[in-house]
């Protein structure tokens, strides 16, 4: 998995443009959305998307017990989760 992520996605970092008549620019040519949240949302993706593969590979290196914590499995449902995440972005490779 790693920082490293490679999905074959237009490569970051990517911001958030102008408004045009076809919506709010997301450059370097990524594409268009009508609301400025979106956009700021999908202009941090790849950035989130590398933070989020580096957690996970810090965590992975944490035993399960001490991962799920005092809490039960939150933890370790929470990693599961950020791991699906990436699989999703990745299509499918995590």
């Amino acid at each position: 998995m790693g920082g490293g992520v490679v999905s074959g996605h237009t490569p970051g970092p990517w911001t958030v443009g102008a408004s045009t008549e076809h919506g709010i620019e997301i450059e370097p040519n990524v594409g268009h959305v009508w609301q400025r949240p979106d956009a700021r949302l999908i202009a941090a993706a790849p950035e989130l998307l590398g933070a989020l593969a580096r957690l996970c590979d810090v965590l992975a290196n944490i035993p399960v017990p001490v991962l799920a914590g005092p809490d039960g499995v939150a933890s370790w449902e929470a990693y599961q989760d950020a791991r699906a995440a990436i699989a999703k972005a990745t299509g499918g490779e995590s």
